[in-house]
This record gives C-alpha cells, sequence and structure tokens, in this order.
C-alpha cells in the first residue's frame, strides 16, 4: 500500500506511452496500408491472398 500512488503514476505513464505509440504507428492512407501489407508479406509475418 506504500507505493500504489507510483503504481497507478506508472500505469498512467505507461498508458499515455501506448497510446503514443499507437497514434504514430496508425496508416494516414490506404496506401500506408497496403505498404505496410506488402512490407509484412516481404517479411513473412503475414500471407495476402489474392
Amino acid at each position: 500500500m506504500d507505493n500504489w500512488d507510483d503504481i497507478i503514476d506508472f500505469q498512467n505513464r505507461m498508458s499515455e506511452k501506448v497510446d503514443e505509440f499507437k497514434k504514430e504507428e496508425r496508416p494516414k492512407s490506404l496506401f500506408d496500408i497496403g505498404m505496410r501489407l506488402k512490407k509484412e508479406n516481404e517479411e513473412g509475418w503475414g500471407r495476402i491472398k489474392g
């Protein structure tokens, strides 16, 4: 209980960082989505079937 405020503060800071990372990774256009899918497919992370 003595460190509860520190834990809450740390959780809030981590949550803000995650939100920042999500915002940075969010595609800006359909072109960005296509390029990301192409890159993932080339790296073997996903398979594009079509």
